[in-house]
């Protein structure tokens, strides 16, 4: 206990000691971006982590949410025109956030809130975003473990497009928008938002080169 205890306190200073030489990493980075106003759709946190990096503007209605399915991820992106004016209802579920749910076309989308504390705080930062989507710079990020069914599925989408992923060479050879990733193997819901250890100025996801593909 007292060890743990130590190394919490350890763990905080040293964050502490590099708030703002990973500020300046970040901000050095983001000088190389071009894309000044663009919408990403993501399945989960990834896309906040990059956009705050660079220092957008929240311009996408999937900032601090989360998507259970890959089905269900993917019928929000090939339906955003229309789910921007859908109605998106609470319902009972047994996470500390709130959680929502679209219903179209004869299913059903799950939104998870994961950083929100009340549904109506979530519904007012979602309904704020999607009125700031740009269709006309659009591009969509799926990241976490997917099947060779679901990449197939994913390359269908008529947007600019990522995935973060484990890796796989035949998928990175087959499809140019697989990237494939060493730190999958430990894989668990936000690493890609850690920094790669407690001294380092990049987070996992600077393993992919985001700057490109905004430019």
């Amino acid at each position: 206990m007292m060890f743990q205890r130590i190394r919490l306190h350890a763990r905080g200073f040293v964050y502490r000691l590099l708030k703002y030489p990973r500020m300046w990493y970040h901000a050095v980075k983001a000088k190389k971006n071009n894309n000044f106003t663009p919408t990403i759709i993501c399945n989960n946190c990834t896309a906040g982590f990059l956009l705050h990096d660079l220092q957008l503007q929240f311009r996408t209605p999937t900032i601090n949410t989360l998507f259970y399915s890959f089905d269900e991820f993917m019928l929000f992106v090939q339906n955003l025109h229309e789910l921007q004016h859908t109605s998106v209802y609470p319902i009972a579920s047994s996470y500390a956030y709130p959680v929502g749910e679209i219903k179209l076309k004869g299913g059903a989308i799950r939104v998870g809130f994961v950083h929100y504390s009340s549904f109506e705080d979530a519904m007012t930062a979602w309904k704020r975003r999607f009125e700031r989507v740009n269709f006309s710079n659009l591009y969509v990020l799926y990241e976490g473990q997917i099947t060779e069914k679901e990449v197939e599925t994913f390359s269908k989408l008529p947007y600019p497009k990522a995935i973060l992923s484990h890796k796989n060479v035949a998928l990175e050879t087959k499809y140019e928008f697989y990237h494939g990733f060493g730190f999958y193997k430990k894989w668990y819901p936000g690493i890609i938002g850690d920094y790669k250890n407690w001294f380092s100025l990049q987070r996992w996801l600077d393993d992919f080169n985001y700057i490109e593909f905004l430019n």
